[in-house]
C-alpha cells in the first residue's frame, strides 16, 4: 500500500499518523509480492477488555440471539418501534439474563429492519443527540463509501458478504480480502469497511454506529417536516392541516400512524392551533352575516356566557310559532285535498300553467326571489332539484320528523332564496357529521323525494316536504360536508356560482351550470 493510500485510509477513519499503533493487520495480495498494511488505531482504555469470556460464550450467545430473532419474525413492518424493542428485551431477559436492548437493536439491524420511534419525545432526543466529533465524522464517511456501493448501512454490507459484527471472523475477512482485486475501486472499499467494521467490534462502539443509523431516521422524518413547512410557505392555498395526511402517508413504512400523527402535531403545534382559531372565527363570521346581529350569532352557537335569555325566548317562540304555521298549511292542504277531485285537478292544472308561465333564463344569470312559491311534484317520474348551501348546526325536532338549519343559500327547480330557515318534514334526515361549518349543505336523495316545496316570505322559511315513510338508513334527504366522495356518491349537481357566492371559491368539488342544473 502507497503512502498516499494509507493517509486516505487514516483519514477516512479519522486517525492521525501520530496515533499509538495496535495490531489490526491487513494484508494486500500484489501480484505474487504480499503487502502488510496496519492501520492505526487511537488506543482506548476499553480495548483492552479481555476477548476470553466473549468467545467461552459464543454458543450461548448463538441461542440468544436466535431467540432475538424468533421475536423480531413476528413483526411484519420493515421498522420496530423503541417500544416493542423494550417489550422484546423485557420478555427474553427473563431467561436470558444477557439480553438486553442494545443486543435486540443490533438484531433488528442485522434482520434488514429499522429502528423508529414511539413518541414526539423520542423523535426530539434523537435529532439533538450529540456524537464525538471524529466518532461521527467517521460514521459520515463510511455511509458515503456505502452510498457507492448502494448499501444502506454497514449491515447490509456485511449481509451481502456473508458476515456479521456479533461473530466477527478475522480469518474469514483476511480470506475475503485476499480474493479481492488489487486495483479495483469498489475492492478498495470493500476493504476500508472491513477495516471500519474491526475497528467497531475491537473498540466496542457498536451500540454507538445504531444509535448513529437512529438519528439518521429521524433526520429524514424532520426533512419530511421541513418540505411540509416549505410548501405551506410557498403555497397560500396549502394549511399545515392539509399537509399532516400527506406526512403521515409519506412515512406510513417508517412510522407507525398515530405516532405519525402525534409528530406531526408537536412540530407544528403553534401553527396548527393558529389555523384552528382562524378556522373558529371564519364559522363566527359566517354565523354573523346569517343571524345579522353579534348577539344572535352567539344564541345559535351555544354560548351560555353570551347568551342573553330574552333573546333566546324569542329564538323559540318563533320556531314554534313556524312550526304551527307549516302544521296549519298542511292542515289546509289535506283538507282541500279531500273536498273533491275536482278540485284536486284544478289545483294540478292551475300548477301546471304556472310552470309554464316562468320565464326562461337568461345568460345564465340566477333568478333572485323575492316572493312566495309553491311547487308540487306531481309526477313521481320527475325530481324536484334541489339543495342548500352554508347550512349551520342541524336541529332535529321532537316530532322525529322535522329537521331545522340555516342556510346562506337554497335553490329550488328555478327558485333561489337566500338566507333562511328551512323545515323539512314527513321524512328523518340523514345527517352524516358535516363539519358545522358554511362548507356544508342538504340535499335529497336520488329519485322524485320532494313532493313540495313552498316558501314563507313573510317568515322567510322555506318548508320541504320529503314524502312519507324513509327511515334513517333509507333517508330521502342528507346533510353533509360539501367535498368530493359526497358529490359522486349522490351524483347531485350545485351551480358552480352559487358555491362562488357563498363560499368565493368551488371547493374544488364538480359543479354545472344554471342552465345544466335546470335541464338535468
Amino acid at each position: 500500500m502507497s503512502k498516499r493510500e494509507k493517509n486516505d485510509l487514516n483519514g477516512t477513519l479519522g486517525m492521525g499518523s501520530d496515533s499509538k499503533k495496535s495490531g489490526v493487520e491487513v494484508e494486500n495480495k500484489v501480484g505474487e509480492k504480499k503487502e502488510k498494511n496496519y492501520f492505526v488505531i487511537v488506543d482506548n482504555p476499553e480495548d483492552n477488555k479481555s476477548n476470553g469470556t466473549k468467545k467461552d460464550n459464543k454458543k450461548e450467545e448463538r441461542i440468544e440471539i436466535q431467540k432475538i430473532d424468533g421475536s423480531l419474525n413476528g413483526i411484519k413492518t420493515n421498522f420496530v418501534t423503541e417500544d416493542r424493542v423494550k417489550e422484546i428485551s423485557d420478555e427474553l431477559s427473563r431467561e436470558y439474563k444477557k439480553i438486553n436492548k442494545e443486543m435486540v437493536k443490533e438484531r433488528v439491524w442485522e434482520n434488514g429492519k429499522k429502528i423508529t420511534v414511539s413518541s414526539y419525545r423520542e423523535f426530539e432526543e434523537k435529532v439533538n443527540r450529540k456524537f464525538e466529533p471524529t466518532l461521527y465524522l467517521n460514521f459520515n464517511r463510511i455511509s458515503e463509501n456505502l452510498k457507492k456501493l448502494k448499501k444502506n448501512n454497514l449491515y447490509d454490507f456485511l449481509n451481502s458478504e456473508k458476515l456479521t459484527l456479533n461473530f466477527w471472523d478475522n480469518q474469514k475477512v483476511q480470506e475475503k480480502i485476499e480474493d479481492l482485486k488489487t486495483n479495483d475501486v469498489d475492492s478498495s472499499l470493500k476493504k476500508t469497511l472491513y477495516s471500519f467494521c474491526q475497528i467497531l467490534v475491537e473498540r466496542d462502539q457498536i451500540e454507538k454506529y445504531n444509535e448513529y443509523l437512529e438519528q439518521i431516521e429521524c433526520l429524514k422524518i424532520k426533512d419530511g417536516l421541513d418540505e411540509a413547512k416549505n410548501r405551506v410557505e410557498r403555497f397560500k392555498e396549502e394549511s399545515f392541516e392539509s399537509q399532516s395526511e400527506i406526512f403521515v402517508n409519506k412515512f406510513r413504512d417508517v412510522l407507525e400512524e398515530e405516532v405519525a400523527k402525534n409528530i406531526f402535531e408537536e412540530y407544528f403545534k403553534d401553527e396548527l392551533d393558529k389555523e384552528k382559531e382562524l378556522k373558529e372565527k371564519q364559522i363566527q363570521d359566517s354565523q354573523e352575516e346569517l343571524f345579522g346581529e353579534q348577539g344572535e350569532s352567539d344564541n345559535y352557537q351555544g354560548n351560555s356566557k353570551s347568551m342573553k335569555l330574552p333573546i333566546f325566548l324569542i329564538v323559540i317562540m318563533c320556531m314554534v310559532i313556524a312550526f304551527l304555521l307549516w302544521n296549519k298549511r298542511n292542515e289546509i292542504t289535506e283538507e282541500k285535498s279531500k273536498n273533491s277531485e275536482k278540485n284536486l285537478n284544478t289545483d294540478k292544472k292551475s300548477v301546471n300553467d304556472k310552470k309554464k308561465d316562468v320565464t326562461p333564463i337568461k345568460n345564465d344569470e340566477p333568478k333572485v326571489q323575492n316572493k312566495e312559491f309553491d311547487i308540487e311534484n306531481e309526477d313521481s317520474t320527475k325530481d324536484v332539484h334541489a339543495y342548500c348551501l352554508g347550512i349551520g348546526k342541524p336541529d332535529v325536532d321532537n316530532s322525529k320528523y322535522t329537521t331545522t338549519f340555516e342556510a346562506s343559500l337554497c335553490r329550488v327547480n328555478d327558485n333561489v332564496v337566500r338566507n333562511v330557515k328551512v323545515i323539512l318534514n314527513k321524512n328523518e334526515v340523514e345527517i352524516n357529521n358535516p363539519d358545522q361549518s358554511k362548507k356544508s349543505f342538504f340535499y335529497p336523495s336520488q329519485g322524485p323525494t320532494i313532493t313540495k316545496a313552498n316558501y314563507d316570505l313573510s317568515s322567510n322559511i322555506l318548508y320541504i316536504d320529503l314524502g312519507a315513510g324513509g327511515t334513517i338508513d333509507d333517508a330521502s334527504g342528507y346533510i353533509s360536508t360539501i367535498e368530493q366522495k359526497n358529490i359522486d356518491d349522490t351524483g347531485i349537481k350545485i351551480v358552480d356560482k352559487d358555491l362562488k357566492e357563498i363560499y368565493g371559491d368551488t371547493l374544488g368539488v364538480p359543479t354545472v351550470s344554471e342552465k345544466e342544473f335546470l335541464e338535468q
